[in-house]
């Protein structure tokens, strides 16, 4: 020690050794905390981005995996569609649900044809007098025949339309089919006997099983839901000649013989069962 005291300059040598030690050593502590803190403060800045990144890419896959199932629910929702679009489509037959039906009725009354018989009747003869809506005065005596007893029929209907009444011909055929159950009378044929027999008009309250009315045919077709039940369509039939006649509307049906007026009063399946009723007639 007697060198340092000896060479002041030198003297301070391990001073400033020393303290350079003490430097070191503090700036060592201070590198060695700073690497702490650093590495404190990388673990949040790692795992920050980290976690932002998976739930974002949960977040993106939980959307794509939405719009997958919006995708596919849409799809499926336009395929259904579709599908009812195509059934609606296949079923579709032009026709629409028509009004509320309305009632026909018609009935033949005389000797031979009381209102309480249950079999078929047809009336030849003459119309006698000028007779008034809904009734006609009818006689069995042929015409151009003098008939000293008088044999008086009765003809009665009712059609929602008085334009369908029949322009009854001066000699006429009445044709009446009853229901054999009920006895009722269900269809009724006028034709014209100084015209071969030309049937001139028609009511009934079937679709199919009238009496005789040449080469006209009749069905009913073509049944859509509606709300009061199932409507058919009456299609009506003359050689190449066809017409489809809904509830509630009419259709006029071509022949070489004279057109056929017609209309649908009713063609529905109620809760008391099939309730129809059409009318027809040509001049």
């Amino acid at each position: 020690m007697s060198w340092i005291s000896t060479y002041p300059g030198i003297a301070l040598a391990p001073a400033l050794s020393l303290l350079g030690l003490l430097t070191v050593s503090a700036c060592s502590d201070d590198v060695t905390m700073a690497d702490e803190i650093g590495d404190s403060d990388d673990d949040p800045s790692e795992s920050g981005p980290d976690t932002e990144s998976e739930s974002d890419t949960e977040s993106d896959s939980n959307t794509e995996s939405d719009t997958e199932s919006d995708s596919n629910t849409e799809t499926e929702s336009e395929t259904e569609s579709e599908s009812e679009s195509n059934t609606e489509s296949e079923s579709d037959t032009g026709m629409t649900c028509g009004p509320a039906t309305e009632d026909v009725s018609f009935a033949l009354t005389g000797a031979d044809a009381p209102p309480d018989s249950c079999s078929d009747f047809a009336f030849t003869g003459s119309v006698v007098g000028p007779g008034q809506a809904g009734i006609i005065n009818l006689d069995s005596c042929p015409c151009n025949v003098l008939c000293v007893v008088p044999d008086p029929y009765l003809l009665t209907y009712e059609v929602p339309d008085l334009a369908l009444a029949p322009d009854m011909p001066t000699c006429p055929m009445i044709q009446v089919r009853r229901d054999p159950e009920t006895c009722e009378p269900v269809s009724i044929v006028i034709k014209d006997l100084t015209d071969a027999s030309r049937p001139v008009w028609v009511a009934s309250l079937e679709a199919t099983g009238v009496l005789d009315l040449g080469e006209l045919d009749v069905e009913a077709i073509d049944s859509i839901p509606c709300p009061d039940g199932d409507q058919w369509g009456i299609e009506f039939g003359w050689a190449d000649n066809s017409v489809v006649v809904a509830q509630g509307e009419s259709g006029n049906l071509p022949t070489d013989d004279g057109d056929w007026s017609l209309h649908n009063f009713a063609s529905t399946d109620t809760p008391e069962g099939e309730l129809f009723a059409w009318v027809g007639k040509r001049p």
